[in-house]
């Protein structure tokens, strides 16, 4: 079985509230920092990640990623692009073709402190 693409429809913001996330949607959730988003936001990624799960799979491999990115720990970028080509999911395994590409270039931005 070939990867699969996630329905569009299901990364659609279930009402919520504005306030919860103004002009932020489901990939600004997956992309933020667990500890950084208010109760409201992660009752939204809740409601995402039960509703498919190549949903869940991909919030947490996103998470992974971000923490990765976060705590300048690069010697997991292998590890993780494995994770990601397997997964199945077509925008995870692209994502991770495209790290390989620039896979330097990528690797050395671990090890920069974010701005």
């Amino acid at each position: 079985m070939g990867p699969q693409s996630v329905d569009p429809w299901i990364l659609s913001p279930k009402p919520v509230s504005n306030a919860a996330c103004p002009r932020r949607g489901p990939a600004f959730l997956y992309v933020s920092q667990a500890v950084k988003l208010g109760e409201k936001q992660r009752e939204q990624i809740a409601h995402i990640r039960a509703a498919h799960a190549d949903l869940d799979r991909a919030y947490e491999l996103t998470q992974a990623f971000v923490s990765m990115l976060a705590d300048h720990r690069d010697t997991d970028l292998d590890t993780w692009l494995a994770q990601a080509e397997q997964s199945g999911i077509r925008e995870l395994g692209s994502f991770a073709a495209g790290i390989r590409r620039d896979y330097a270039a990528v690797r050395a931005t671990f090890t920069r402190p974010l701005e």
